[in-house]
């Protein structure tokens, strides 16, 4: 009986291929790998594929242990949102001061500069007793007087007199056909509120006719007995 060739072909399991290709077989065994693939050109190519793979994933993982070696994991912290430098913050507030400054400015010169009720109701009364003792005509008056000839008023003088702190009111002094005095006040002020129809007040025998009218406000002064003075403030607040 002949005895068993040891060198014959090997029987190659797919765990001793790979074990091969991981180059973890014993010298003899891979001896027997070797001579199996001389005689077997397509195995070796297959054994050969499995080499050339377990190789490029032993260098991927070598490439990934050294790039955590370089770049260790970072704790990660909850994010926070960004807070705008402080030289913005300061910036900002100091605008937000010089608009709030500027408004307070603004509303205290308009405080300051608007002309009481009482104060122009006293000029136009002071008025009216300066021009009852006697004014000149001073002949043709500014195109923009009030015309009430039609009511029997003529303009007679057009100035302006102080009613308050630097503030002036515009003066027109009428006369009618029977010699009768009404004075005429104006100033502006913006805060006041139109009016669709004037207000009379007495203040002993003289009498005031009030109203608004797109930022300005009037006083009409005359004695209660003038005659068409109500009538003249009827033309006077419809224009």
């Amino acid at each position: 009986m002949a005895n068993p060739d040891p060198h014959a072909d090997p029987q190659l399991s797919e765990a001793e291929v790979q074990a091969f290709a991981d180059g973890l077989l014993g010298p003899e065994r891979a001896a027997d790998v070797r001579r199996y693939m001389e005689s077997r050109p397509e195995e070796a190519r297959r054994i050969a594929f499995y080499g050339r793979l377990n190789q490029q994933m032993q260098n991927t993982f070598r490439d990934d242990e050294a790039t955590s070696a370089k770049n260790p994991p970072q704790s990660r912290r909850p994010e926070r949102p960004e807070r705008p430098p402080r030289r913005d913050l300061r910036v900002l507030r100091r605008i937000v001061a010089g608009v709030l400054a500027a408004a307070c400015v603004a509303a205290g010169a308009l405080f300051v500069l608007r002309v009481p009720e009482a104060s122009l109701d006293n000029a136009a009364l002071m008025a009216l007793k300066t021009a009852s003792a006697g004014v000149e005509s001073h002949g043709s008056m500014p195109a923009d007087v009030p015309d009430l000839s039609s009511l029997g008023f003529h303009a007679v003088l057009a100035t302006t007199v102080p009613v308050g702190f630097m503030r002036h009111a515009a003066e027109i002094v009428y006369r009618n056909d029977a010699g009768e005095t009404a004075v005429l006040l104006s100033v502006a002020d913006p805060m006041a509120r139109g009016e669709a129809q004037w207000l009379a007040r007495r203040a002993g025998d003289e009498r005031l006719l009030t109203w608004c009218r797109r930022g300005t406000r009037y006083v009409l002064a005359g004695r209660a007995r003038t005659h068409g003075l109500m009538r003249a403030a009827d033309s006077l607040s419809a224009h």
